[in-house]
């Protein structure tokens, strides 16, 4: 269509030119044999424009196989018309690159976002991270306790007395396994909302054993909601007490542990995981938060009490409870207030805890109630030493603190009408942890004592005063372990 249109245009060209020049030529019209030849080099014309036409038509389809460079343009023979030179070079120059196959295999994985841990994904506007590690501790005890992978530091068996304490004990348990969740939905610019559960193994209830199944149940270890902004934390469930020591602020996951095997941590750490709801304000590098919490009383000695009389600390559980365990008579929650500071030094907190114990005596058809009170102060720090060590430790002394340490002293003991009075205490841990290789391997070296002074108290209607000895526990723990995070 575009040959045909040309060659038109070039025979109406000639024409009109033959007509402007024939009257400047000669007077007398040109003969037929002129005419005919005229129009002979008119058609030779034509055609040198369709060969000219078909060259460049070859010549694009070439160029759309393999692209020749734009210098190829240039060497053109010169005996090609000048203007379908020109067109050919356009063309060369403006054609599209080839088309490119797309690659064999599968695709590349996208690139991890480094604002999301490993492990996460999207619901809607809330990322929700998946965490959790598998465990095998094994655990060789010179008493044997009969125990899984928590040693009890309060009634280890002595020689002599039972016959536990004359042998020893080996085990190895996957009940420290542990899964987690946690989902952050963001409810402002700077504000979200926080919902996390974890849970282990180390439960044994039911028909539970380790002859042949090694069948056991989910432990509940923390179970909250929170709302956190650039300087309120406000949360509600089951966690670490603000009475455990923290490595930075006092946010829900800034807690620090002894890095040992055992789940009941040593001696001397002070630490407690219960029901509570907390607010913490944040004030640039000084955190203040303040604590409710239902720990459980932990009951010591016995009561001496008159024929007709006796003493009632606790109840089984009922729904929703362990009917297997007593539960102490709570009327009111523990309050815990702390502060905390960072600096470029390190990490340092201060705490006081304020607790209400109740027992009753029954005679006959009469019950009493008494109440004691007790508390306590306690302090922690977390420095660490460039990238190759981190120390740390902490303290506490009070009344009635004993349920807060993990040597499982006890709270109160009894006078001698019955009623409840504290045990004076004490309780501290010192440790270092060296990351030999940062990330791989930690070797750590923790010391921890616990100790409760005797107490007695003298009664009317008691034939002698009921007494506790003095209890003292030290522990030395040195060994290794990969560089985990556990809480």
């Amino acid at each position: 269509m575009q040959t045909s249109a040309r060659a038109a245009s070039a025979i109406g060209a000639a024409l009109i030119a033959l007509a402007l020049v024939a009257p400047a030529s000669a007077q007398t019209p040109p003969s037929t044999q002129e005419l005919l030849e005229q129009i002979r080099l008119l058609q030779k014309r034509v055609e040198q424009l369709e060969a000219a036409e078909k060259q460049r038509q070859a010549a694009d389809t070439r160029t759309r196989t393999v692209a020749p460079p734009p210098a190829v343009a240039s060497k053109l023979p010169s005996s090609r018309p000048a203007a379908a030179v020109k067109q050919e070079q356009q063309v060369v120059t403006a054609a599209p690159p080839p088309p490119t196959s797309p690659p064999s295999g599968p695709a590349p994985a996208p690139a991890r976002d480094p604002e999301k841990p490993n492990g996460s994904f999207m619901l809607g506007s809330a990322n929700m991270t998946l965490g959790g590690f598998v465990d095998l501790t094994g655990y060789a005890r010179s008493r044997n306790e009969n125990r899984g992978t928590g040693t009890a530091y309060n009634s280890i068996p002595f020689y002599g007395p039972t016959s536990q304490g004359d042998t020893g004990e080996f085990g190895m348990s996957a009940q420290q396994t542990r899964v987690s969740s946690k989902i952050e939905a963001p409810v402002g610019p700077t504000s979200q909302l926080t919902a996390y559960l974890e849970m282990d193994f180390n439960n044994g209830s039911g028909g539970a054993n380790s002859v042949q199944s090694s069948s056991y149940t989910p432990r509940l270890r923390h179970a909250f909601g929170m709302y956190d902004d650039d300087s309120w934390e406000l949360l509600a469930g089951q966690t670490w007490s603000l009475t455990t020591p923290f490595k930075k602020g006092l946010g829900a996951f800034a807690t620090w542990q002894p890095p040992t095997i055992d789940h009941n941590y040593m001696v001397g750490y002070t630490y407690e995981r219960a029901p509570l709801v907390r607010a913490i304000k944040t004030f640039d590098n000084i955190s203040i938060g303040v604590e409710a919490n239902t720990p459980q009383t932990a009951f010591g000695g016995s009561s001496l009490l008159p024929p007709g009389q006796s003493v009632v600390t606790s109840f089984p559980g009922g729904t929703g409870l362990n009917p297997q365990t007593n539960y102490s008579l709570n009327v009111v929650p523990d309050l815990v207030a702390k502060v905390a500071v960072d600096t470029g030094f390190g990490h340092f907190d201060a705490f006081g805890v304020v607790r209400w114990f109740r027992d009753q005596i029954t005679y006959g058809t009469q019950v009493t109630n008494y109440d004691t009170f007790g508390g306590g102060f306690g302090a922690s720090a977390f420095v660490p030493i460039g990238r190759w060590a981190d120390l740390m430790g902490n303290v506490m002394y009070g009344n009635g603190i004993g349920a807060y340490g993990a040597g499982g002293l006890a709270d109160v003991t009894f006078r001698a009408n019955g009623s409840l009075t504290t045990l004076a205490q004490g309780m501290g841990t010192v440790g270092v942890i060296g990351h030999v290789l940062p990330k791989v391997l930690d070797l750590y070296a923790f010391y921890g004592i616990g100790s409760a002074r005797a107490t007695s108290r003298a009664g009317a209607t008691a034939t002698r005063p009921s007494t506790i000895p003095a209890a003292s526990m030290p522990m030395l723990a040195v060994s290794a372990a990969p560089a985990t995070t556990r809480c």
